[in-house]
């Protein structure tokens, strides 16, 4: 378990969401910056070690980053503040195995690459957009966090691994976080490594075996077990196609 805390103080022209969404932002780049650290110490691929850029962007796609504590204040000058402390558990064996596939897949591994600049340039503009907020009249500073707005969407998005063509399923197309998972897995597992479903599809006779829906791919889980298990992951968007496991 890695943890990181920060403190935001809020410009004339914020919101408490605004301040909210900046102080997790800043939290989360550095504990993802402390986590590449410890990966960085423990990784190599077949292909050589892997570079600091490299590192920092699989980092930000795998490692998952949860609020844990937040708390609201008043500073000596008046302004209000907010202090968040962010954690992520890693587990660097788990990390070594994953970073080995997506290695194995270039079109993934470029995507992440050009994700992670396209998130530096975004967080350049807020930083900039921050500056030119605490001068800004009542129209500027509208626009300017609708701007703003705009690039957090960008940032907390991230790109998902590339979509199988139809027909046979193919194991090396298979998206990473995926293949770490199987029956009998608990269902907080899965939205450990994949974050929500794209939708929740109820088991049409009854509630008890519901199914995520992943896009490409979807997982179907046993509501009625104490952990909720997977009980089969499905090539299609339904659990109805080919199942994979």
């Amino acid at each position: 378990m890695i943890s990181h805390t920060h403190t935001y103080t809020l410009g004339d022209n914020d919101s408490k969401r605004d301040g909210r969404a900046i102080c997790f932002l800043e939290a989360k780049r550095m504990l993802i910056e402390k986590a590449g650290v410890l990966i960085r110490s423990h990784t190599q691929v077949e292909s050589g070690t892997l570079n600091k850029d490299e590192i920092n962007s699989y980092t930000a796609a795998l490692v998952k980053v949860q609020n844990a504590e937040e708390r609201w204040s008043l500073s000596n000058s008046g302004s209000m503040t907010v202090t968040m402390k962010v954690r992520a558990v890693l587990d660097t064996d788990d990390i070594q195995s994953r970073l080995q596939e997506i290695q194995q897949n270039s079109t993934y591994k470029d995507d992440l690459l050009k994700h992670q600049k396209r998130v530096e340039a975004l967080e350049r503009q807020i930083e900039e957009m921050q500056a030119k907020l605490d001068n800004a009249n009542l129209y500027d500073a509208a626009e300017l966090r609708k701007e703003r707005v705009t690039a957090f969407g960008g940032i907390e998005g991230k790109p998902r691994p590339p979509r199988v063509p139809d027909g046979e399923f193919k194991p090396k197309k298979f998206p990473p976080e995926m293949r770490h998972i199987g029956p009998g897995d608990p269902k907080a597992k899965v939205f450990a490594l994949l974050g929500r479903p794209h939708r929740l599809i109820p088991d049409r006779k009854g509630r008890t075996r519901p199914c995520l829906s992943y896009g490409r791919f979807s997982i179907r889980i046993d509501r009625e077990s104490p952990t909720r298990h997977v009980l089969g992951v499905y090539d299609g968007p339904d659990c109805r196609g080919p199942r994979i496991r």
